[in-house]
């Protein structure tokens, strides 16, 4: 008879492991902990973000850094303390972070994707597609459902949907309302999504150089003040009868911040879906303002102005009284009233036709579309390079 024995060795690791779900955490722990110590805090309205007394602003994403100062020299001594602490490479000035192409001039900044672009579209073997004008037919509604994808398809679609999601996030605020479409049919897509949803890399085809475009003056500050625009689709999934809300916000001639999504409750009226609509770009506006204030130290010397093309939904915010027909609505939608009485934002009624939120509630037609990109900052530059540089 034999006995077998075996030992146990534990071993206490020095530093996280590359890839256990732990490391992360315990990165983002450590470099917290060594950004305080030299002087940066966390910014009040975004984890990423830390500010310093001498005005350097550092952006965090993982391990990938972006510095911003208005004197080189801050900006040269903060890479001398990241350098003396950690193994990092200094790339200069920031012409391209996450896959976002950033192109700086005297009086203006562009971003845009053009690179992702030309990747998803050899990706997906779309590269020599026929381009078209928008990016979803007008009109567009529920699919056929009796078409199901086999389960590789499905990966397929899903993955196409995500690389959109990126850019509609990133730089094209144009594809906003698109990609809360395509997203609805994520675990039950059919061949016709599928379709629709290669339409909008045909849509990339055409406008792969389009970009966001940022203008100052000649003292480097935004040209105009922070403005909102509020829009609301009433009913617009003829599936569940809910409404689609949009909000853009523009400053400095781009938007700077947008947002396209199916409503949670079912409005009963076009006049309670732009109330609804009008309650989330508040929130946006308020926690807008507050970070313009933490960047600029100064506080926005007036209120933001909200855009509403619904007179109702307007006269329901400026005047407070009980209304018959709207005491149904979440007690939560009335916060747009006390943000109006602490003069935080006003209320100012916009045309129809100049709604630059539309574009984010609905697949319009091709002239409209166009009009409200342009409104929303976005360019088609002529000089710019036909390869975008490698990020």
């Amino acid at each position: 008879m034999y006995t077998c024995y075996s030992t146990l060795v534990i071993c206490r690791l020095l530093k996280a492991l590359y890839g256990l779900k732990q490391a992360p955490l315990l990165w983002y722990k450590g470099i917290d902990t060594y950004l305080k110590s030299i002087g940066f805090q966390h910014s009040s309205f975004d984890p990423n973000l830390y500010t310093s007394d001498v005005q350097v602003f550092l952006l965090l994403y993982v391990d990938d850094i972006l510095l911003i100062s208005k004197l080189p020299s801050e900006i040269q001594r903060v890479k001398l303390l990241l350098s003396g602490k950690y193994k990092m490479t200094d790339l200069g000035q920031a012409t391209c972070f996450l896959s976002i192409e950033i192109n700086q001039r005297r009086n203006s900044i562009t971003l845009s994707q053009s690179r992702f672009i030309q990747t998803i579209l050899r990706r997906f073997q779309m590269e020599n597609c026929n381009p078209v004008q928008t990016p979803l037919e007008p009109g567009t509604q529920q699919l056929d459902l009796d078409d199901p994808m086999t389960a590789e398809d499905q990966k397929t679609y899903q993955s196409l949907v995500g690389s959109l999601m990126y850019l509609a996030v990133a730089t094209r605020p144009d594809l906003g309302f698109t990609i809360a479409y395509l997203s609805k049919y994520n675990s039950k897509a059919t061949y016709c999504q599928l379709q629709t949803a290669k339409r909008t890399l045909r849509y990339l085809k055409a406008t792969i150089n389009l970009g966001l475009v940022y203008v100052r003056d000649q003292e480097g500050l935004p040209q105009d003040p922070l403005t909102g625009f509020s829009d609301a689709d009433f009913a617009g999934d003829t599936q569940d009868c809910k409404s689609t809300g949009g909000f853009v916000f523009l400053m400095a001639g781009g938007a700077i911040s947008w947002r396209s999504k199916k409503q949670s409750m079912v409005a009963l009226s076009t006049t309670e879906s732009e109330y609804i609509a009008c309650s989330e770009a508040t929130r946006e506006a308020l926690w807008l303002r507050g970070l313009y204030s933490e960047l600029s130290g100064t506080k926005p010397v007036s209120s933001t102005p909200l855009n509403v093309d619904n007179g109702s939904a307007i006269d329901l915010t400026n005047r407070p009284r009980f209304h018959e027909r709207m005491k149904h609505i979440d007690l939560k939608r009335h916060f747009t009233r006390e943000a109006l009485q602490n003069q935080e934002i006003s209320i100012v009624h916009c045309p129809t036709e100049q709604m630059t939120a539309d574009i984010l509630t609905k697949a319009l037609p091709r002239v409209l579309h166009w009009k409200h990109v342009g409104a929303i900052g976005l360019s088609l530059s002529e000089d710019r390079k036909e390869t975008p540089q490698k990020c």
